[in-house]
């Protein structure tokens, strides 16, 4: 389970969600600061993280063996 908590800097907002659908392109902007928890990921919650997040590959990699 993917779970994203975001704080809004223009705002002075915070939302939460879980789950891919949560996920939208305005959480990309420099207004965002984000908080991702991965609980038990799927190999397409990973790649969520390269992706949408542009974590480097070896980075996400490095996650997965703990």
């Amino acid at each position: 389970m993917i779970s994203v908590y975001s704080y809004d800097t223009k705002k002075d907002n915070f939302t939460y969600g879980q789950g891919i659908s949560f996920l939208s392109e305005e959480l990309k902007t420099q207004d965002f600061a984000n908080w991702v928890d991965l609980q038990n990921p799927t190999d397409e919650e990973y790649a969520i993280l390269e992706s949408f997040f542009k974590f480097h590959p070896l980075a996400v990699e490095d996650c997965k063996h703990f």
